[in-house]
Formats: structure tokens, C-alpha cells, sequence
């Protein structure tokens, strides 16, 4: 980079700019079709468009391919405790496989056995990404720069944390209400 000091402000544009086109999507999308989409947005598209055909397959790339990165840390957390680093090599490396397998085989059992995986997964969504876009950064970065943030800068990463604090728990709300109409049966069709 010829010139980082341009870095932060590319960013802000970067990030902007997602942000607007996210909005504009969302809000055009709700405006033209309503209630009418299904959770997965996916399944609203016809079934027989050789592009909606494609868009599958690149979806479950995109998932198989980044299932090992999510899964990544856990598979380290879970070596470390299991593990004992001094054990024989063919042990060591039999127990990191078997943990593997049963770390993949315990995310597959989750995702089949549960009537309403969509709406866990929004529910984990909802609160991972409150977590990780909004409340984590804020507080990182106060706790770094402690002594020299200013005021009004730290009034408003408090305001980020206290608003992402709510986006986690009225999207958990309504995630939740929505489990437990889909268990009740009193769910509107299609949204389970």
C-alpha cells in the first residue's frame, strides 16, 4: 500500500457504501413483495430457473467451504482441553481426528434434528452479529485506547454498545416469539 494513511478513510467509504446498498436492498425488497418471502429467501425463487440452480450450488459451496474456518477455533479449544500435548503421535493424532469427527458429526446431528433450524440460525445470527459487528468492536476499542479517547468519542461507542445491546434482544425477541408460535402451531404458514 503506497499510501496508508488513506487506508481508514477508503474504509469508512467501503463500509458505507455496503451499508446504503444493504439498506436500499432490504428496504425495496420489503416494499415490492411484503410478507411474501420465505424465511429462506432462497425458496421463494422458482424451482425450474437454471439460475436459481446455480445460486444453490454456490450457496452450498460457500458453506461447505466455510464451515472450516468457522469450525476452526473450536477444533483448537477442544484439542487443547482433550489433548495432552506429550501423548504418543499416533495417539495424538488419532484423538485430534476423532474429535474432529465427532465435533462435525455433533453440528450435522444439530442441524437435521432441529424442526426449526432456520429460525435457531437466525436466532444465533441475531445474536453473534450484534455481538461482533456492533458491541465487541466498540468495547475492544474503548478498553485500547482508554487513556486518550475523548468524550464525545466515547459517548458514542457507548451509544453503539447500548444499540447494538437492544438490536440483539429485540431480534432475539421476535426470533424467539416466532420458535415458539412455530412449536404452538399458531405460526403463519410458511414461516417455520
Amino acid at each position: 500500500m503506497q499510501q496508508p494513511g488513506k487506508y481508514a478513510v477508503l474504509n469508512k467509504i467501503g463500509v458505507s457504501l455496503v451499508t446504503v446498498l444493504f439498506l436500499l436492498v432490504g428496504i425495496f425488497g420489503f416494499l415490492f413483495y411484503g410478507d411474501d418471502v420465505a424465511p429462506m429467501v432462497i425458496n421463494s425463487l422458482p424451482e425450474d430457473d437454471r439460475y436459481v440452480v446455480v445460486i444453490k450450488v454456490f450457496l452450498v459451496a460457500q458453506i461447505v467451504f466455510t464451515y472450516p474456518l468457522q469450525m476452526f477455533p473450536v477444533i483448537l479449544l477442544a484439542e487443547e482441553a482433550l489433548i495432552h500435548p506429550d501423548s504418543n503421535p499416533y495417539w495424538h493424532e488419532t484423538k485430534r481426528a476423532a474429535i474432529r469427527v465427532v465435533l462435525v458429526g455433533f453440528t450435522a446431528l444439530i442441524a437435521t434434528s432441529l424442526p426449526f433450524f432456520s429460525l435457531v440460525s437466525s436466532l444465533m445470527g441475531a445474536l453473534a452479529s450484534s455481538m461482533s459487528g456492533f458491541i465487541f468492536p466498540a468495547l475492544i476499542y474503548t478498553k485500547i485506547f482508554w487513556a486518550q479517547i475523548s468524550r464525545p468519542k466515547l459517548a458514542l461507542h457507548g451509544t453503539i454498545v447500548v444499540l447494538g445491546c437492544a438490536a440483539a434482544i429485540i431480534s432475539s425477541y421476535y426470533v424467539v416469539a416466532n420458535i415458539v408460535a412455530c412449536l404452538n402451531g399458531s405460526a403463519a404458514p410458511g414461516s417455520c
